[in-house]
């Protein structure tokens, strides 16, 4: 799990610091249309550029280990059928019936494949005005199946259930900010662009 969240951050906080270089721009853009983005939105912006760029290196960069003195890449196909799930909720069972016999490890990839994707549900939606579910659930949705493709054709392992997993994460995350909307109506607004005064 360390190498996860250190693999998503390794890759998050540098595209955060490049989106960073881009601010000037983005303040003048939004000058010109007579727009201001609070505190609360920028520090919203820069934690949905590490989500999405951490999520991206999750999902494409191949990890490395050690093994009896070579580096191997871990979650490498053998063959262009092996580690492809092509079985709705197969691998969902699988994971299900190692967490009721125990197996805790296996449960991480269901939270984990549902969790990752839960900002991609709530930031945009928060942070854009037009944002409605139909909008985040493609969002979701596509991002989720444009990474599997990839995986595909990188040699990693994909999985039909991922997908199914990432689009729950979404949906997830699109409640989560619409509690947020509805617990404090006032603090949502806050993290919109507004009209200068």
């Amino acid at each position: 799990m360390a190498a996860y969240i250190s693999q998503f951050f390794m890759v998050g906080i540098p595209a955060a610091l490049v989106f960073a270089c881009f601010a000037p721009y983005r303040m003048r853009a939004m000058y010109a249309q007579k727009l201001a983005s609070g505190p609360l939105r920028e520090a919203g912006l820069y934690l949905f550029m590490v989500c999405l760029f951490g999520l991206a290196a999750l999902l494409l960069w191949p990890r490395y280990a050690w093994w009896n003195g070579n580096l191997i890449i871990l979650n490498a196909r053998e063959s262009l059928t092996d580690g492809v799930n092509w079985e709705p909720l197969y691998m969902i069972r699988v994971y299900l019936d190692a967490i009721e016999s125990g197996d805790w490890n296996m449960g991480k990839f269901l939270f984990g494949n549902v969790a990752v994707f839960m900002p991609l549900g709530f930031f945009p939606p928060l942070l854009f005005r037009g944002q409605r579910f139909r909008h985040i659930l493609c969002l979701g949705l596509g991002y989720s199946l444009t990474a599997e493709t990839l995986q595909f054709f990188l040699g990693r392992h994909c999985d039909v259930d991922d997908v199914l997993l990432n689009v729950v994460g979404t949906v997830l995350g699109y409640w989560v900010y619409l509690l947020l909307k509805r617990l404090s109506p006032a603090l949502v607004p806050r993290f919109r662009c507004g009209k200068m005064k």
